[in-house]
């Protein structure tokens, strides 16, 4: 359901896409907050907790997939974590992806503790998903795995993909946005989205699992020179823009 508050930016978002039907629940925090299960990190957490007790209900289906993906800029929310580590006690397979320079011990990380607990719950932990063992990428293994990137960038995204059998069909839920799943960060200002339009929730779970087979395609041309190359740099964009509906300065006034 809209949240009342920003009930005409959700209309708006609607209409971006199909009229009349609804392709985001757009969340923001910290003003989503009327009850525990409706934060960003309840939530998040209350997914993780489907996709375990449905394995559980079913621990013997081998049709189906029981599945966690995360591939964010960090992991730190010790609540998330521990729920990750159940999950994979269950027999859920759960697959970390995070930027390769959290798992390298320097100081300015130390708030990374994600991979200490992880490993001891049972994950392998390997400091580069391109060059991970391949049998390591398809024998049902929970793992983190680092994300290398060329130059000064950061493996900035903030996916997480749900995947589960609830008794009648395959379920996949996609979230993402501008929080990190962090201690904190449900306290920031942030964006918060569950995609609901198959098309977009698609080409985010293509994406995530094309970096878990370890393919470098996609980077590839995200470090590439796309300088007077007008039509290439636009076939890999997609603008997004989102104002509060507050009253406050529209989003697109940050950037031009």
């Amino acid at each position: 359901a809209a949240h009342k508050a920003f009930a005409a930016d959700r209309a708006a978002l609607d209409l971006s896409f199909a009229p009349g039907a609804a392709q985001l629940d757009l969340r923001w925090a910290p003003h989503d907050v009327e009850a525990e299960s409706q934060r960003m990190d309840g939530y998040e957490r209350a997914l993780v907790r489907t996709v375990t007790e449905a394995r559980k209900a079913r621990p013997t289906d081998t049709e189906h997939a029981y599945r966690i993906t995360y591939c964010a800029y960090s992991l730190r929310n010790p609540p998330l974590v521990d729920e990750l580590v159940l999950a994979h006690k269950a027999g859920v397979v759960v697959r970390d992806l995070i930027e390769d320079a959290k798992l390298n011990n320097a100081p300015e990380y130390a708030y990374n503790f994600a991979d200490e607990v992880l490993s001891a719950g049972g994950f392998q932990i390997y400091p580069d998903v391109f060059n991970m063992p391949a049998e390591a990428r398809t024998n049902g293994s929970s793992y983190m795995a680092g994300v290398p990137m060329k130059g000064r960038g950061h493996m900035h995204m903030k996916t997480r993909v749900f995947e589960w059998f609830d008794g009648r069909e395959q379920q996949r839920r996609v979230l993402t946005g501008s929080m990190n799943p962090g201690d904190n960060a449900a306290n920031n200002d942030e964006s918060f989205m569950e995609l609901l339009d198959d098309r977009v929730r698609d080409a985010y779970h293509t994406y995530v699992e094309a970096l878990l087979r370890g393919d470098r395609s996609h980077y590839e041309h995200r470090n590439a020179d796309f300088a007077g190359d007008t039509a290439t740099a636009a076939a890999h964009v997609i603008p997004m823009l989102i104002s509060d509906g507050g009253g406050g300065e529209p989003a697109a006034a940050k950037i031009f």
